[in-house]
Protein backbone atom coordinates (compact mmCIF):
# COMPACT_ATOMS: atom_id res chain seq x y z
CA UNK A 1 0.00 0.00 0.00
CA UNK A 2 2.71 2.37 1.07
CA UNK A 3 4.38 1.51 -2.37
CA UNK A 4 1.23 2.17 -4.72
CA UNK A 5 1.33 5.95 -2.32
CA UNK A 6 5.00 6.39 -2.98
CA UNK A 7 4.71 5.50 -7.08
CA UNK A 8 1.32 8.28 -7.13
CA UNK A 9 2.97 11.01 -5.45
CA UNK A 10 6.22 10.12 -7.50
CA UNK A 11 3.81 10.60 -11.26
CA UNK A 12 2.43 14.00 -9.53
CA UNK A 13 5.48 15.58 -8.76
CA UNK A 14 7.11 14.44 -11.80
CA UNK A 15 3.49 16.12 -13.41
CA UNK A 16 3.56 19.15 -11.49
CA UNK A 17 5.57 21.13 -13.79
CA UNK A 18 2.86 20.09 -16.78
CA UNK A 19 -0.12 20.68 -14.51
CA UNK A 20 0.84 24.14 -13.89
CA UNK A 21 0.89 26.50 -16.44
CA UNK A 22 1.74 30.25 -17.13
CA UNK A 23 0.49 31.62 -19.75
CA UNK A 24 2.49 34.16 -21.92
CA UNK A 25 1.58 37.68 -22.63
CA UNK A 26 -0.51 37.64 -26.11
CA UNK A 27 -1.02 34.61 -26.11
CA UNK A 28 -4.08 32.04 -25.43
CA UNK A 29 -3.82 27.97 -24.23
CA UNK A 30 -6.35 25.54 -25.83
CA UNK A 31 -6.90 22.49 -23.93
CA UNK A 32 -8.39 19.07 -24.15
CA UNK A 33 -10.40 15.91 -22.80
CA UNK A 34 -9.99 13.25 -24.22
CA UNK A 35 -9.01 14.60 -27.55
CA UNK A 36 -11.77 16.60 -27.27
CA UNK A 37 -11.98 20.95 -27.00
CA UNK A 38 -12.40 22.04 -23.02
CA UNK A 39 -11.14 25.46 -22.87
CA UNK A 40 -9.51 28.15 -23.42
CA UNK A 41 -6.74 29.90 -21.01
CA UNK A 42 -5.70 33.37 -21.41
CA UNK A 43 -3.22 35.17 -20.22
CA UNK A 44 -2.87 36.30 -16.64
CA UNK A 45 -0.84 37.03 -13.47
CA UNK A 46 -1.54 33.43 -11.72
CA UNK A 47 -0.94 30.26 -13.28
CA UNK A 48 -3.37 27.63 -14.18
CA UNK A 49 -3.77 24.38 -12.93
CA UNK A 50 -5.20 21.73 -15.47
CA UNK A 51 -7.02 18.74 -14.33
CA UNK A 52 -4.28 16.43 -13.52
CA UNK A 53 -4.36 13.12 -15.94
CA UNK A 54 -7.45 14.29 -18.52
CA UNK A 55 -6.52 17.94 -19.22
CA UNK A 56 -3.89 18.42 -22.17
CA UNK A 57 -2.65 21.05 -24.69
CA UNK A 58 -3.00 19.76 -28.20
CA UNK A 59 -0.12 20.24 -30.51
CA UNK A 60 -1.05 23.31 -31.99
CA UNK A 61 -3.00 24.49 -29.15
CA UNK A 62 -0.86 27.18 -28.46
CA UNK A 63 -1.80 30.38 -29.60
CA UNK A 64 0.02 33.37 -30.79
CA UNK A 65 -2.10 36.75 -30.90
CA UNK A 66 0.95 39.02 -32.08
CA UNK A 67 1.44 40.07 -35.32
CA UNK A 68 3.53 38.08 -36.97
CA UNK A 69 5.91 38.84 -40.18
CA UNK A 70 5.86 35.85 -42.67
CA UNK A 71 8.17 35.47 -45.62
CA UNK A 72 6.69 33.99 -48.45
CA UNK A 73 8.29 32.61 -51.33
CA UNK A 74 9.27 34.90 -54.05
CA UNK A 75 7.05 34.88 -56.46
CA UNK A 76 7.74 35.53 -60.33
CA UNK A 77 4.92 37.03 -62.55
CA UNK A 78 4.52 38.52 -66.03
CA UNK A 79 4.20 41.98 -66.72
CA UNK A 80 1.87 43.53 -69.36
CA UNK A 81 4.53 43.80 -71.85
CA UNK A 82 5.78 39.86 -71.25
CA UNK A 83 8.73 40.45 -68.71
CA UNK A 84 8.89 37.83 -65.92
CA UNK A 85 10.09 39.58 -63.09
CA UNK A 86 10.63 38.04 -59.60
CA UNK A 87 9.29 40.32 -56.78
CA UNK A 88 9.85 39.33 -52.89
CA UNK A 89 7.28 40.03 -50.20
CA UNK A 90 6.15 39.11 -46.98
CA UNK A 91 2.75 39.68 -44.95
CA UNK A 92 1.99 40.59 -41.46
CA UNK A 93 -1.10 39.03 -39.89
CA UNK A 94 -3.07 38.69 -36.55
CA UNK A 95 -5.02 35.78 -35.18
CA UNK A 96 -8.29 37.54 -33.91
CA UNK A 97 -8.73 37.76 -30.02
CA UNK A 98 -11.85 35.97 -29.99
CA UNK A 99 -12.97 32.87 -28.78
CA UNK A 100 -14.21 30.96 -31.80
CA UNK A 101 -11.67 32.17 -34.04
CA UNK A 102 -8.93 30.83 -31.85
CA UNK A 103 -10.58 27.15 -32.05
CA UNK A 104 -11.21 27.71 -35.52
CA UNK A 105 -7.10 28.32 -35.89
CA UNK A 106 -6.36 25.24 -34.00
CA UNK A 107 -8.89 23.05 -35.34
CA UNK A 108 -9.51 23.64 -38.74
CA UNK A 109 -5.77 24.21 -40.07
CA UNK A 110 -2.67 21.43 -39.52
CA UNK A 111 0.37 23.08 -38.74
CA UNK A 112 1.31 25.29 -41.43
CA UNK A 113 -1.25 25.24 -44.17
CA UNK A 114 -3.23 28.73 -43.20
CA UNK A 115 0.18 30.28 -44.67
CA UNK A 116 0.62 28.21 -47.22
CA UNK A 117 -3.53 29.19 -48.30
CA UNK A 118 -2.11 32.89 -47.73
CA UNK A 119 0.81 32.10 -49.98
CA UNK A 120 -1.30 30.65 -52.20
CA UNK A 121 -3.78 33.70 -52.34
CA UNK A 122 -1.26 36.54 -52.60
CA UNK A 123 0.51 34.97 -55.77
CA UNK A 124 -2.53 35.18 -57.31
CA UNK A 125 -3.19 38.90 -56.43
CA UNK A 126 0.36 39.73 -56.90
CA UNK A 127 0.47 38.38 -60.64
CA UNK A 128 -3.00 40.16 -61.09
CA UNK A 129 -1.51 43.49 -60.13
CA UNK A 130 1.45 43.10 -62.63
CA UNK A 131 -0.55 41.91 -65.24
CA UNK A 132 -2.17 45.08 -66.22
CA UNK A 133 1.17 46.74 -66.12
CA UNK A 134 4.41 46.79 -68.01
CA UNK A 135 7.95 46.94 -65.98
CA UNK A 136 8.37 50.34 -65.78
CA UNK A 137 5.21 51.10 -64.47
CA UNK A 138 5.30 48.02 -61.63
CA UNK A 139 8.86 49.42 -60.50
CA UNK A 140 7.76 52.66 -60.66
CA UNK A 141 4.23 52.01 -58.85
CA UNK A 142 5.82 49.64 -56.33
CA UNK A 143 3.86 51.80 -52.92
CA UNK A 144 1.01 52.04 -54.81
CA UNK A 145 0.76 48.35 -55.73
CA UNK A 146 1.43 47.49 -52.07
CA UNK A 147 -1.94 49.01 -50.90
CA UNK A 148 -3.77 47.33 -53.89
CA UNK A 149 -2.95 44.38 -53.16
CA UNK A 150 -3.30 44.64 -49.40
CA UNK A 151 -7.09 45.60 -50.75
CA UNK A 152 -7.57 42.63 -53.08
CA UNK A 153 -5.92 40.39 -50.01
CA UNK A 154 -8.48 41.57 -47.66
CA UNK A 155 -11.34 41.34 -50.18
CA UNK A 156 -10.72 37.31 -50.57
CA UNK A 157 -9.92 36.66 -47.25
CA UNK A 158 -13.76 38.96 -46.60
CA UNK A 159 -15.80 35.95 -44.55
CA UNK A 160 -12.25 34.77 -43.09
CA UNK A 161 -12.35 34.96 -39.19
CA UNK A 162 -9.70 33.57 -37.81
CA UNK A 163 -6.99 36.42 -38.60
CA UNK A 164 -6.88 39.60 -40.01
CA UNK A 165 -4.36 41.14 -42.59
CA UNK A 166 -2.32 44.04 -41.19
CA UNK A 167 0.45 44.95 -43.85
CA UNK A 168 1.59 43.42 -47.37
CA UNK A 169 5.26 44.56 -47.78
CA UNK A 170 7.05 44.32 -51.38
CA UNK A 171 10.11 44.01 -49.85
CA UNK A 172 12.38 43.37 -53.11
CA UNK A 173 11.44 43.80 -57.17
CA UNK A 174 14.11 41.79 -59.03
CA UNK A 175 15.12 43.24 -61.90
CA UNK A 176 18.46 42.57 -63.49
CA UNK A 177 20.57 45.09 -65.36
CA UNK A 178 20.49 42.70 -68.67
CA UNK A 179 16.57 43.53 -67.94
CA UNK A 180 16.88 47.21 -68.06
CA UNK A 181 19.19 46.95 -70.80
CA UNK A 182 17.12 44.81 -73.07
CA UNK A 183 14.05 46.91 -71.85
CA UNK A 184 15.91 50.06 -73.28
CA UNK A 185 16.18 48.29 -76.69
CA UNK A 186 12.89 46.98 -77.31
CA UNK A 187 11.94 50.90 -76.11
CA UNK A 188 13.96 52.05 -78.86
CA UNK A 189 13.63 49.88 -81.39
CA UNK A 190 9.52 50.42 -80.57
CA UNK A 191 10.31 54.30 -81.12
CA UNK A 192 12.29 53.43 -84.88
CA UNK A 193 9.19 52.03 -85.74
CA UNK A 194 6.58 54.27 -84.97
CA UNK A 195 9.00 56.95 -86.39
CA UNK A 196 8.78 55.03 -89.46
CA UNK A 197 5.25 54.43 -89.59
CA UNK A 198 4.61 57.91 -89.17
CA UNK A 199 6.77 58.99 -91.96
CA UNK A 200 5.49 56.42 -94.16
CA UNK A 201 2.17 57.27 -93.34
CA UNK A 202 2.50 61.13 -93.79
CA UNK A 203 4.38 60.21 -97.43
CA UNK A 204 1.30 58.56 -98.27
CA UNK A 205 -0.80 61.80 -96.95
CA UNK A 206 1.45 63.45 -99.55
CA UNK A 207 1.22 61.37 -102.05
CA UNK A 208 -2.80 61.29 -101.72
CA UNK A 209 -2.54 65.15 -101.64
CA UNK A 210 -0.96 65.23 -104.69
CA UNK A 211 -3.06 62.92 -106.73
CA UNK A 212 -6.04 64.74 -105.65
CA UNK A 213 -4.55 68.27 -107.34
CA UNK A 214 -4.09 66.75 -109.51
CA UNK A 215 -7.09 65.27 -110.50
CA UNK A 216 -8.59 68.94 -109.53
CA UNK A 217 -6.61 70.45 -112.10
CA UNK A 218 -7.09 67.74 -114.89
CA UNK A 219 -10.69 68.03 -114.41
CA UNK A 220 -11.17 71.76 -114.01
CA UNK A 221 -9.06 72.95 -116.72
CA UNK A 222 -10.06 70.00 -119.07
CA UNK A 223 -6.47 68.83 -119.62
CA UNK A 224 -4.56 66.02 -119.43
CA UNK A 225 -3.05 64.56 -116.41
CA UNK A 226 0.46 65.16 -117.91
CA UNK A 227 -0.59 68.67 -118.53
CA UNK A 228 -2.25 68.65 -114.51
CA UNK A 229 1.18 67.81 -113.48
CA UNK A 230 3.03 70.28 -115.18
CA UNK A 231 0.43 72.76 -113.96
CA UNK A 232 0.59 71.42 -110.32
CA UNK A 233 5.10 71.63 -111.06
CA UNK A 234 4.28 75.53 -111.23
CA UNK A 235 2.23 76.45 -108.13
CA UNK A 236 4.60 74.24 -105.99
CA UNK A 237 7.64 76.36 -107.52
CA UNK A 238 5.22 80.01 -106.58
CA UNK A 239 4.39 78.62 -103.00
CA UNK A 240 8.23 77.40 -102.69
CA UNK A 241 9.42 80.95 -103.68
CA UNK A 242 7.09 82.49 -101.30
CA UNK A 243 5.06 84.64 -104.23
CA UNK A 244 1.11 84.70 -104.03
CA UNK A 245 -0.15 82.11 -106.87
CA UNK A 246 -2.07 83.78 -109.49
CA UNK A 247 -5.70 83.70 -109.26
CA UNK A 248 -6.91 81.88 -112.00
CA UNK A 249 -10.54 81.86 -112.67
CA UNK A 250 -11.67 77.77 -112.97
CA UNK A 251 -12.97 77.32 -117.00
CA UNK A 252 -13.89 74.41 -118.62
CA UNK A 253 -12.37 75.58 -121.93
CA UNK A 254 -9.10 73.67 -122.68
CA UNK A 255 -7.18 77.14 -122.76
CA UNK A 256 -7.62 77.56 -119.02
CA UNK A 257 -4.04 75.80 -118.87
CA UNK A 258 -2.18 77.75 -121.17
CA UNK A 259 -3.97 81.15 -119.64
CA UNK A 260 -2.44 80.13 -116.32
CA UNK A 261 1.12 78.84 -117.41
CA UNK A 262 1.04 82.50 -119.50
CA UNK A 263 -0.46 84.21 -116.21
CA UNK A 264 2.17 82.16 -113.66
CA UNK A 265 4.88 83.29 -116.73
CA UNK A 266 3.97 87.05 -116.67
CA UNK A 267 4.52 87.46 -112.75
CA UNK A 268 7.86 86.06 -112.76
Amino acid sequence: MVGIILVLVGIIVGNWGKWIVQIPQNEVWVTEIFKSYFRQLKSKKHPYILIPFLEKIPKNGKVNLKREVHDLQVQKVLSKDGFEIPIDYSIEIHINDDAEAIKKSVYDYKAGELIEKIQVESDSAVRSWAANKNIETIIKTKSDGIKKILEDLQDRFKDETIFSFDRFAIKNIEVSEELVKGLREIKQKTWEVKKSKLEIKRQKNIGEATKQRINEIAKAYGVSEEEAKQIYLKEIQIISLEKNPAKVIIAKSGSAATDFIEGFEASK
